[in-house]
């Protein structure tokens, strides 16, 4: 792939290149880019509006009922990081795993994608 009027070596042209390529890409994630957040420990509602990529670590038996703060067409990966997280696919706005609610382990993980009211989620079953 060939970039379009690439920036010359001057430092200023270079830094405002780099700035209109970080908004590009904002735009793109709809602004959601992030590194790995751990959720709180034992929030069954955590706050995913900040980024695209989380972690549980919960020390006590915890069932995440839904995701707030999430925005339509967003994106987000969840890394299991505990054996004591259970995700609520019945009676939730959380879709997925046919409708059963789901009890992964350490090192499973999911991916869900928000239409602005649900979350449709694919599950990743590691053991």
């Amino acid at each position: 792939m060939e970039i379009a009027n690439p920036p010359s070596t001057d430092n200023i042209q270079l830094d405002i290149w780099l700035q209109i390529l970080t908004e590009y890409i904002r735009i793109l994630f709809k602004g959601k880019m992030s590194e790995t957040v751990t959720f709180a420990d034992m929030d069954a509602t955590p706050d995913v509006g900040g980024g695209n990529f989380f972690k549980t670590a919960n020390t006590h038996a915890t069932t995440i009922t839904m995701f707030g703060g999430g925005s339509d067409g967003q994106t987000i990966y969840i890394i299991i990081g505990d054996t004591h997280t259970t995700i609520d696919f019945t009676g939730t706005n959380l879709k997925g795993n046919n409708g059963a609610d789901w009890t992964p382990t350490t090192n499973d993980h999911l991916a869900c994608i928000s239409d602005g009211i649900n979350w449709y989620c694919s599950i990743s079953d590691n053991t």
